[in-house]
């Protein structure tokens, strides 16, 4: 793990330069340990451990997520999977998991026991006493041997272990029986739950300015997948941070830490925990007086229950109303009515579609059987989701919001949602995807986000034939005299000039970016060859006509441009991108020239 990790803290230190990063390499508990002693200022680690240190050592929220490279695949995310050997045609689906012998890498692995436990418990079954053994196997590969072999009947893994072992030819996948088996779009690999967000980069809050944290954040995702840095690590990489609410969920589901001490009764705790001592003493009572009995000592219970969970619904920092299956508000909490800006009986009896769902953030109308929470009630599906919420007041904001669906024995009856005020966070995202995507010097797309419009412009002459896509590279002349000569400040003014020089001349089509140093590349739609020789000729012109008052000194500088057409033989945008660069070649061998 050191080796993996130490290009990228030596990747950081080269971008945050103001910082110097050291790597630990921790178990969990040691992990926990020296948060304690107040010896670390950023975590990375895995989503349930992440949500447990949270509460432990006040993190913020992640400023990143993790993107793996599973053999050629990137994944952000990650879930379990459920199988059984072809041989057992008894089992099917999970409800025949029941009372058989059951394989696990170990019970805090999220992708490898948590994630398949919460979707049993979603089927009535609760794991460790719902199955006959529980057998822990250490490592995942050794729960599908332990399949294979018929040492247990059932086993849990994390997706992708699977592929991987079928790749390398330690298994035959045709000998295995996925249950449950799940579609999740653009995941691609077998899959028995839910997915969640992969392993969290985290700030410990109070130790590290926002600016720092918004730098680090920023070159974790520049990480590029064919770098050294992700090569070494064996990753594709890093993405804006994923909702981590779904592990929350989870844990507190499962009531793992550092929920084990949530408060003793729900509505279903008393169900459950109380109906067969109910209904036992209902069949044998025989007189009146102690049913009666009975009766109002059970809506005593029931009383104070209800004034307890209406306290834990006041408690609350996150926001939680109810709705019957009219989609009416049955109740709401105080964070809630704060967040939208209404008193309760404004809320309550009121659709909540129509009083504060009704539009999207750029005022298109929300339509009902789009709303997340509407589905829910017709087809009893939990939701999780980004959406946004309108207060009182017209303002709207982001939220991240759980629909869940309130059902008695087989009857819906309506649903709960939960919901943060997730603002901060989609400004973050956007701040740090400008950050990704954008040149901080001249605005410009940068390298990445230039080469990935251009696949884009490869696609499209692709599917039309007659589509003309014309090419330009472009490289100042004699950049680095000018850097020596007048220095690095003056170098970024030329960058700038030269930046706001190339835009005057684009088209609303045109896309133009810094590729490199010095070098800028073009894209010109429906451009033709001679029409894009004569707008670079005419650019050239322009530079080499110009001059740059800075800092007392005029500055003159000239351009050469390579120019080229995408082709639709063209198997990726490199093969365009080598044409271009040739015909630069031959253009600066001659300097302040145009060359095809």
């Amino acid at each position: 793990m050191e080796v993996a990790y130490l290009p990228l803290v030596e990747y950081l230190n080269r971008s945050v330069p103001e910082v110097h990063v050291q790597l630990r390499v921790l178990t969990q508990a040691e992990m926990e340990h020296a948060l304690a002693l107040g010896e670390l200022d950023f975590v990375f680690t895995n989503p349930s451990h992440f949500m447990l240190l949270r509460h432990q050592a006040k993190l913020t929220g992640a400023i990143a997520s993790l993107v793996r490279m599973e053999k050629t695949q990137a994944v952000s995310t990650l879930g379990g999977v459920i199988f059984t050997s072809r041989h057992h045609p008894e089992i099917q689906t999970l409800s025949d998991i029941k009372g058989r012998i059951l394989g696990i890498p170990g019970k805090t692995f999220l992708g490898g026991y948590q994630a398949q436990a919460y979707e049993l418990l979603q089927a009535d079954i609760q794991l460790p006493q719902d199955v006959a053994v529980l057998h822990e196997l250490d490592t995942h590969d050794e729960v599908v041997r332990a399949v294979l072999a018929g040492k247990v009947d059932v086993g849990f893994v994390r997706t992708s272990v699977i592929e991987s072992m079928t790749s390398e030819k330690k298994i035959d996948a045709a000998d295995l029986k996925i249950i449950n088996p799940q579609s999740h779009p653009g995941f691609p690999f077998l899959v028995s739950t839910r997915l969640y967000p992969e392993w969290a980069f985290a700030a410990i809050s109070g130790r590290v300015s926002n600016r720092t944290q918004n730098r680090l954040a920023a070159a974790l995702l520049l990480v590029e997948p064919d770098s050294s840095v992700a090569k070494a690590a064996g990753i594709s990489g890093f993405t804006v941070s994923g909702d981590y609410l779904p592990v929350q969920d989870l844990a507190r589901a499962l009531r793992l830490p550092p929920f084990e001490k949530r408060p003793a009764f729900t509505a279903t705790d008393v169900l459950s925990k109380w109906s067969w001592q109910i209904g036992t003493s209902l069949s044998i009572s025989v007189l009146v007086a102690l049913v009666s009995i009975l009766l109002f000592v059970s809506r005593r219970q029931i009383s104070q229950q209800r004034n307890i969970e209406r306290m834990h619904l006041a408690a609350l920092g996150e926001g939680v109303f109810g709705v019957d299956l009219e989609d009416r508000c049955t109740f709401i909490n105080p964070a809630a009515l704060t967040m939208l800006g209404y008193a309760e009986h404004e809320v309550i009896g009121q659709n909540q579609h129509a009083l504060f769902h009704h539009h999207h953030p750029d005022e298109r109308a929300y339509e009902v059987a789009d709303c997340p929470i509407y589905q829910s009630l017709c087809d009893g599906v939990i939701r999780q989701a980004d959406d946004w919420f309108i207060r009182k007041d017209g303002t709207g904001f982001h939220v991240s919001m759980v629909a869940t669906p309130l059902v008695i024995g087989s009857r819906k009856i309506g649903a709960v949602v939960a919901f943060q005020d997730i603002s901060e966070r989609k400004a973050l995202e956007e701040r740090l995807n400008t950050l990704a995507t954008i040149d901080v010097l001249t605005g410009l797309p940068n390298r990445r986000h230039f080469f990935l419009r251009m696949t884009d412009e490869l696609a499209r002459i692709k599917r039309k034939e007659d589509s003309v896509v014309s090419l330009l590279m472009l490289d100042l002349d004699h950049f680095k005299k000018i850097n020596d000569t007048y220095g690095h400040a003056a170098g970024d003014a030329v960058l700038k000039n030269f930046s706001s020089l190339l835009q005057k001349d684009l088209r609303e089509t045109d896309l133009a970016g810094r590729i490199g140093g010095e070098e800028f590349a073009v894209t010109m739609p429906g451009c033709t060859r001679d029409s894009a020789i004569e707008r670079a000729q005419r650019l050239r012109k322009m530079v080499a006509d110009g001059q740059l008052a800075h800092d007392g000194v005029v500055i003159h500088y000239t351009v050469s441009i390579g120019v080229t057409q995408f082709s639709a033989q063209d198997a990726n945008p490199d093969i365009a991108l080598a044409r271009a660069d040739a015909a630069l070649y031959r253009a600066k061998e001659k300097r302040n020239c145009v060359a095809t």
